[in-house]
């Protein structure tokens, strides 16, 4: 028998418990954009569990507490892959972990999944009812009652505690007079290390290898014991230059959308100075290129054309003009004997970019392009 549906019209903790009370033995296959979870059930019981997601793994879980290094974890996942061996079964063979202490991470792996799936709002499930293959029953038996009890007091504390903190654009520092005296080590330590500079509340769940349950609990008493503090400063300036980006996406926007691409693209490229990583400023940027070469390979028939400089500019040198340093440089090398295939080689640039300039030169009115002279084949004049 199979079940098949949606987290929408199924709650995770409404399925999870049709399967305890049912007894049920089988495979729970979830899914969401981020990532694809299976837990395996033995009468109701859970006995294993995989994930996609890079902290719920073994070997993270491994370097969380200590027994590994990542640089081992490295080295042993290569060993893994040329043996094709369980990563837990080679590292006991290895006398890298105990048994009893892989028995230990790999339960707490069970537990770090099943409260994961517990919090999911969407995505798809299938529950495959059957009997479980050997290799498929990864850890004795943990039950599935006391699973979902303290699964939903790890909600109602991680609820309390996300109102409690900041959004999470919110931008945290370590206070004045902020000690880590009292966090020997731990998670708490973790956090003070990668607060070495302010960083947005995303920047540090994201950068720390453990479950959001346990980040969170550890900011909220941080937070509340004075450790560490937002930097309302950062984030106002932080919102100020947002709010300009914003502006400035618009005007670039609208001007490609008047077809105005290099004025976009020079607002667009003072974005990306602001801002390196701004998607939308990079991927308006490959809009108006597009336009751009498409409009000037309709312009320029040939690469063997030779651009010219319009008389009422020839006295003029790159410096004097608008142009970007590279524009600048590629307009020096237009000496009306100079095609735009030789540009290319002279200026060790892209064609694509040649093109750009040129047709921005063009637009400019500081060049003009003249059509070849139709070339002469068998006695007839062709072009």
């Amino acid at each position: 028998m199979s079940l098949s549906g949606s987290f929408e019209g199924m709650p995770p903790q409404d399925l999870l418990e049709w399967i305890a009370r049912g007894k049920k033995s089988g495979v729970l296959t979830a899914s969401n954009t981020d990532q694809k979870q299976n837990i395996f059930f033995h009468d109701g019981n859970v006995v294993g569990v995989t994930s996609s997601k890079s902290k719920d793994r073994l070997g993270a879980l491994l370097v969380r507490k200590g027994y590994l290094t990542q640089e081992q974890l490295v080295q042993f996942r290569n060993i893994q892959i040329d043996k094709s061996e369980q990563l837990g079964t080679l590292l006991e063979k290895k006398n890298i972990v105990s048994g009893e202490n892989l028995k230990q991470v790999l339960s707490e792996q069970v537990m770090e999944v099943y409260f994961d799936l517990m919090n999911w709002k969407e995505g798809q499930f299938t529950f495959e009812e059957r009997d479980l293959l050997d290799n498929e029953k990864i850890v004795d038996v943990v039950n599935s009652s006391n699973l979902l009890l303290e699964g939903a007091r790890r909600i109602d504390e991680l609820r309390r505690n996300k109102e409690m903190l900041p959004q999470e654009n919110s931008i945290l520092k370590r206070a004045d007079n902020g000690k880590i005296d009292t966090y020997k080590n731990g998670l708490e330590q973790k956090i003070w290390e990668l607060l070495d500079k302010p960083r947005l509340l995303k920047e540090i769940t994201c950068g720390l290898n453990a479950s959001e349950f346990n980040i969170m609990d550890a900011l909220h008493k941080m937070m509340s014991e004075g450790c560490i503090v937002r930097d309302e400063k950062l984030e106002k300036d932080r919102a100020a230059v947002s709010s300009q980006i914003e502006q400035n996406m618009n005007q670039a926007t609208e001007l490609m959308e008047h077809q105005g691409y290099h004025e976009s693209i020079a607002i667009l490229r003072k974005i990306l100075e602001i801002d390196k990583t701004c998607a939308p400023a990079e991927t308006l940027l490959r809009k108006c290129k597009k336009h751009i070469i498409h409009d000037a390979k309709r312009m320029i028939e040939s690469p063997d054309i030779i651009p010219k400089i319009r008389h009422s500019f020839s006295s003029l040198s790159p410096a004097k003009l608008p142009l970007t340093a590279e524009e600048g440089f590629v307009y020096s090398r237009i000496d009306g004997r100079t095609s735009v295939k030789s540009l290319k080689y002279l200026t060790n640039m892209e064609m694509e970019t040649i093109y750009i300039m040129l047709h921005k030169f063009s637009r400019m009115g500081l060049i003009y392009l003249e059509k070849l002279p139709p070339r002469r084949k068998s006695n007839q004049w062709v072009r």
